[in-house]
């Protein structure tokens, strides 16, 4: 089939016309303006819900601390575990711990512990989250205190849910000797924004409290709180267990089967190189847990390096 070529280009003049007025049509229509979601409000606690295990560390803590030489000072527990709906289910209490600091009107938790024990909570769990504080109150103040209420409307507004509980214990009082047979505890919930605390009712139901395996290694966690949790922002596989009244850490390494364990038993750390299955006692003849571990660290890598030539000779050969 012949076709002239002027009829032809004509042909295309028109067609590449034809297309750019509609493109110019769709450019200058605008695009429909998104239409605004409004971000869904976190749903607001409207009730507590303690393990049996939780409820009872609760008490039989305060119930200890009552009686010991600390026991005019306030005391506290981090709680720990998941939102359904508008319940906190309380399955794990962690206590304030030995370094604490605290006094007749405050108490400031050892969080460098706790946030080791979240660690540990967390591998066996990913639901688990921080759901609020419990600390204790003097005589019969049942209700949070302004100062509380300052720390704690900080605190909720960096929250993902905007929305945590807030406990106080009590314990009646004779002269300056708390006595242990009126310890109750009172349940509020605050909001991001809130001006008041909320009262939430509270109830019992069966089951553990979670953190209660980590008590007899709790002054391990102290002792070492902030090279563990150095290391665990170091290393990106960090694994904790417990053994014989010890803490076991595993750094997972890039070769398989390949690692550094550390036990941390009775005010000691033995160090072992884990390398295919087998288990090889390493010595680094220093105090410091992060030091000790990048100082073995760094004699691998010289004897990997070594194997590394000595293998690449052979090749060569």
């Amino acid at each position: 089939m012949n076709i002239r070529l002027p009829k032809l280009y004509d042909w295309l003049n028109r067609l590449d016309a034809w297309w750019r007025r509609d493109t110019i049509v769709a450019a200058k229509v605008p695009a429909p303006a998104p239409v605004p979601v409004a971000p869904s409000a976190p749903c607001r606690l409207e009730r507590v819900v303690l393990s049996a295990g939780v409820a009872s560390t609760l008490f039989d803590d305060y119930a200890a601390h009552c009686v010991s030489p600390r026991g005019s000072e306030e005391i506290g527990w981090i709680l720990m575990g998941v939102r359904q709906d508008g319940e906190a289910i309380a399955l794990a209490a962690l206590p304030a711990g030995a370094g604490r600091d605290a006094s007749q009107v405050h108490v400031r938790f050892n969080a460098d512990a706790q946030a080791v024990a979240s660690r540990i909570l967390r591998q066996k769990d990913k639901r688990l989250q921080i759901l609020g504080v419990v600390h204790t109150h003097p005589g019969d103040m049942c209700q949070p205190s302004s100062g509380d209420f300052t720390g704690d409307s900080a605190w909720v507004a960096k929250l993902r849910h905007g929305d945590a509980v807030f406990g106080i214990g009590t314990a009646g009082w004779n002269g300056q000797v708390p006595s242990c047979g009126a310890l109750r505890f009172f349940w509020y919930a605050l909001g991001a924004g809130d001006t008041v605390y909320r009262p939430l009712p509270a109830r019992v139901e069966a089951g553990p409290d979670l953190a209660a395996p980590l008590r007899p290694i709790w002054p391990i966690l102290e002792a070492n709180a902030v090279e563990l949790e150095s290391l665990c922002r170091l290393f990106a596989r960090v694994q904790f267990d417990r053994a014989e009244e010890g803490l076991v850490i595993r750094i997972a390494l890039a070769r398989p089967q390949n690692g550094l364990r550390v036990l941390l038993k009775g005010g000691e750390a033995r160090y072992y190189w884990e390398r295919g299955g087998e288990l090889i006692a390493v010595d680094p003849r220093e105090p410091q847990l992060e030091r000790a571990v990048f100082l073995i660290l760094a004699e691998l890598a010289k004897e990997q390096a070594s194997e590394f030539r000595e293998v690449h000779a052979l090749v060569e050969s």
